[in-house]
């Protein structure tokens, strides 16, 4: 349900990341350690999953769907949105081509 949930939600800020599709992309799903100043709780020691991005929308960049190969946890395929996910391109299609 919360899959559901999510894929039908809007995305609707660009924070400027170009993605293209193939790119092969991680997310953060968590942390291992937490760490407090006495106020705030912080997350430390990222915990990350991957995959290949499938698609881009044409009406927010920042939103796209991916493969995740981190299955075993998260559905295979992911809607993420960069203004609310930390999203990083670890490869990317569009500069291996030369584009």
């Amino acid at each position: 349900m919360l899959y559901y949930f999510f894929a039908n939600r809007l995305c609707n800020y660009y924070m400027g990341i170009d993605f293209h599709k193939g790119d092969f992309v991680r997310w953060v799903v968590g942390h291992e350690t937490y760490e407090s100043d006495g106020e705030t709780l912080f997350g430390t020691d990222p915990i990350y999953n991957h995959g290949i991005i499938m698609e881009v929308s044409d009406v927010d960049p920042g939103c796209i769907i991916v493969h995740s190969r981190d299955a075993t946890w998260a559905p295979r395929h992911v809607i993420l949105d960069s203004s609310i996910d930390e999203i990083e391109i670890l490869s990317s299609t569009e500069k291996n081509n030369g584009k």
